[in-house]
């Protein structure tokens, strides 16, 4: 699909996609919330298409106080002990004229850091621009490469 396709949002300069509305992708003809497919799914493991794990900070976790899935995933990051492999921030709900959904709001401008992302969305479309599902919590972050 071509890019053109999408509504966008100005914000800090940054051409924004606008967030797909969950009636589209998650609530269905009778109105039952049915939880999209996971769409990135490359598993970590020694095969040849796996994703090679490594230490030193590769990795990102990105949560929300208000996501109970991204809840628990920072907390067994803290119970396993791998603060020091995998970098951590927060996301919150901010409010735009259009729902350009998860944002950094706890960072200075607005903009995580490590990945240079306002929005949570921009590491969904960065990864595949033609990814159409809700950009949800629960991401890792392979730093430097893609979502898994």
């Amino acid at each position: 699909m071509s890019i053109e396709k999408y509504d966008y949002e100005i914000v800090n300069g940054r051409k924004i996609r606008v967030r797909p509305r969950e009636t589209v992708s998650e609530i269905d003809v009778n109105g039952y919330f049915r939880r999209q497919p996971n769409h990135f799914t490359t598993p970590f493991g020694d095969g040849e298409n796996d994703l090679k794990a490594e230490g030193n900070q590769r990795y990102r976790l990105i949560w929300a106080k208000l996501c109970h899935w991204s809840n628990r995933a920072s907390i067994v990051r803290e119970l396993e002990g791998l603060e020091d492999q995998i970098s951590v921030n927060m996301v919150s709900q901010a409010h735009h004229e259009k729902n350009l959904g998860w944002e950094y709001v706890y960072n200075e401008n607005n903009v995580d850091p490590v990945l240079g992302d306002q929005f949570l969305s921009e590491a969904y479309y960065g990864a595949d621009e033609d990814y159409q599902g809700s950009t949800t919590m629960r991401l890792r972050m392979l730093i430097g490469f893609k979502i898994m």
